[in-house]
């Protein structure tokens, strides 16, 4: 079995508490560029390595180390799958993948640690940064290496002849004068052609735009930046295009937020970088800002918001624009018309007519707080790993799958319509997996092996078994669990569900919907006892090979377990007659009770014959689907005649949207205890007694 690691990020991951560690560094060069090593391998192309000490490690004198054996045949040892060329000249943030197999452990201690050094061959330079991998087998035997953390090489002297000065100063400085900044990472809109991230300074308010090329720095990263200033001919910001890249350092406490009324945003002009039109006052454009006030547009760049200091967006409309096109797709924040929101973001600028506006852009879904209704805080983990033996494509790429920003947005987008507003769910965070979860088992796929596997399905099985959820939620040797667990997070209020995206398998790798916590229930999937998380949350599970009317149905089989759970009834997926309760009575068919048909359930239309998702019967039924819909809770037993063509002809979104549209949905307690609104229950369940 292979072990995929990524090293992405710069952090340092801690092992667990009173873990004893014996480390083989292999760091013993004495001069030249690694001259008199044992076992160094300079990294260069698509090279295979040998990382072993042969029989003596530097610090465990007379016994062998940790030993990785060389790539043969493509059995063993390491292979990396990314070029690193120019590392230091280029000043990038390096991206390795690599594939580590039969670690053999003849130290006699353990746990055990290698150490690799990236080595640039342009510069001879072997100090540009450790990689670690901490793990492998018991001592004294050969076995698969468990998955590793997350770390980052990075390369690059800093620029020289260049004091730093303030970032307010630099704007004051000529066209044609290199200057070097530095300030705390606030904001990355990889979206954005170019792409961009701001730095603030963090003893003040000042910041501005960097574009950058390759990979971006961290948020909250120390960052200094050498080059020229330029004028956005599009929108007059300010901004550095580094003639040397940037230089990043360690990751710090996050700038500061300034809140401001919308009459100061943007400010006066300081220096090159002009002001906003009818601005005076301090100039923060590029500085991360906090506004607040009331929806008072929806437009297809955002929303226009005003807090009643008199100003307008370019045009006839109150309120300064909130532009969130810099928000990846799945994760953009939405509000209506009336809801009062506070929203924190980049403050900058946009033309209209000749001027240029006031404007804030959020960097993520949590930037948005609607302090009108009650959101559900959404993490999604898309687990869709770059597959470099298959174009460097992700897999939903490779087989031209959906792209799951899109199924995001359209599920939330049902949802929210369906419910008439009360279901909100907002993703906060999404993270992006560089590779395929752990089965049970501990087996895993990487990327170019589930293709391969998927493709040769037919003839080869595939491996059989379910996701580690306990390992999703809790193993921080996972990079989607750094700093913080999912656990954690959902701990800390955070995150209150989660979204997993993942690709097709041939057993129930994903669960449509599961449920983690103190106490969980069952809602069609796994149940996982988690303590640490504090509260039940439930992780639904999407594969981007199939549309959003799946993932709709996820949340109908969902429903049902939840509202089994409010009334429980005397058979699980199917109504029984005599009626008992509401919830049997929304959920009767024809073929129970002839003439009595409502709304049927997850599978069954209210006319369904014999068998499941029969959603395009022809035949007419006697339904009271209307009464549920217009009279609840005050039923009258009004019914009419339905067939397929009242829930969509056969279409499965179309049912699964019409289904839900009929949700109990008023306000007040019905005289059998439970709330008039079901939605309370499918969304909110850890607030009522009955579903929790």
């Amino acid at each position: 079995m292979r072990t995929l690691f990524l090293l992405c990020a710069l952090l340092v991951a801690a092992l667990p508490a009173g873990a004893t560690v014996y480390t083989e560094n292999f760091e013993s060069y004495s001069t030249g560029a690694l001259a008199g090593q044992s076992g160094w391998y300079i990294f260069s192309g698509n090279s295979r390595a040998n990382v072993f000490s042969p029989d003596n490690g530097p610090s465990l004198s007379g016994s062998k180390c940790v030993k990785l054996d060389n790539l043969v045949s493509g059995s063993t040892g390491i292979r990396l799958f990314k070029n690193i060329t120019d590392l230091v000249s280029t000043d990038k943030i390096l991206t390795i993948q690599y594939d580590v197999r039969n670690l053999t452990n003849a130290s006699g201690k353990s746990p055990t640690t290698f150490r690799m050094r990236v080595y640039d061959s342009v510069l001879s330079n072997p100090a540009i940064g450790n990689i670690h991998y901490d793990g492998g087998a018991d001592p004294n035997r050969s076995g698969p290496a468990s998955r590793g953390r997350a770390w980052a090489a990075r390369g690059g002297p800093p620029a020289r002849g260049h004091a730093q000065i303030p970032i307010a100063e630099a704007k004051k400085r000529p066209a044609d004068e290199t200057v070097t900044i530095g300030g705390v990472v606030t904001a990355v809109y990889d979206q954005d052609t170019p792409p961009r991230f701001y730095i603030q300074e963090a003893s003040g308010y000042c910041g501005i735009q960097v574009r950058y090329s390759g990979s971006p720095p961290a948020m909250n990263q120390a960052v200094t930046a050498t080059g020229k200033l330029y004028v956005d001919s599009s929108n007059h910001e300010l901004h550095m295009d580094p003639t040397g890249g940037w230089q990043g350092g360690a990751i710090v406490d996050a700038a500061r937020t300034v809140a401001l009324n919308s009459r100061a945003l943007g400010g006066g002009a300081l220096g090159r970088q002009e002001a906003v039109w009818q601005g005076d006052g301090l100039n923060n454009i590029g500085t991360l800002v906090t506004v607040c006030g009331k929806v008072t547009a929806s437009t297809p760049a955002g929303l226009v918001v005003s807090d009643g200091s008199g100003v307008t967006e370019g045009g006839d409309t109150p309120g300064i624009r909130i532009d969130t096109s810099g928000v990846r797709a799945g994760m953009r924040p939405d509000a209506d018309v009336g809801h009062c929101v506070t929203v924190t973001g980049i403050s900058s600028l946009y033309p209209s007519s000749g001027q240029y506006h006031r404007v804030v852009r959020p960097r993520s879904g949590a930037d948005l707080v609607n302090n009108s209704v009650r959101t559900f805080k959404v993490l999604v983990i898309n687990f869709d790993p770059i597959c470099p033996n298959h174009a460097n494509k992700r897999i939903h790429e490779w087989f031209n799958w959906n792209d799951p920003d899109t199924l995001a947005q359209d599920y939330v987008a049902d949802l929210k319509e369906c419910s008439t507003g009360f279901a909100r769910y907002q993703v906060v965070d999404w993270y992006d997996a560089n590779y395929l979860p752990y089965y049970e088992d501990g087996f895993a796929y990487t990327g170019d092996e589930y293709i391969g596997a998927w493709e040769n399905r037919e003839t080869t099985p595939m491996h059989y078994g379910t996701a580690d959820y306990y390992r999703i939620c809790l193993d921080k040797t996972y990079p989607h669990n750094q700093p913080r667990s999912i656990a954690e997070r959902v701990a800390a209020g955070e995150v209150e569900e989660v979204f997993l995206f993942g690709p097709p398998c041939t057993s129930y790798f994903l669960w449509y919907s599961s449920m983690a916590g103190p106490s969980p229930f069952f809602v069609n999937g796994g149940t996982y006892s988690m303590p640490q998380a504090g509260r039940n949350f439930i992780l639904m599970g999407f594969t981007y090979d199939a549309d959003v009317w799946s993932a709709l149905l996820s949340y109908l089989r969902r429903s049902e377990c939840i509202m089994n759970r409010v009334y429980p009834p005397a058979n699980w997926w199917f109504p029984t007659w005599p009626i008992t309760n509401n919830w049997e009575k929304f959920r009767m068919l024809d073929v129970v009770h002839p003439g009595d048909a409502a709304c049927g359930t997850a599978n069954w239309a209210p006319n369904s014959a014999n068998e499941f998702y029969d959603f395009g019967n022809t035949r007419d039924v006697w339904s009271t689907c209307d009464d549920w819909l217009y009279n609840w809770p005050n039923l009258l037993g009004t019914k009419k005649q339905v067939n397929c063509t009242e829930w969509g002809g056969g279409d499965y979104r179309l049912h699964h949207k019409w289904w839900l549209k009929h949700i109990p949905n008023a306000p007040g307690v019905n005289p059998d205890g439970k709330q008039n609104n079901w939605w309370k229950y499918l969304c909110d369940y850890n607030s009522y007694p009955e579903s929790r």
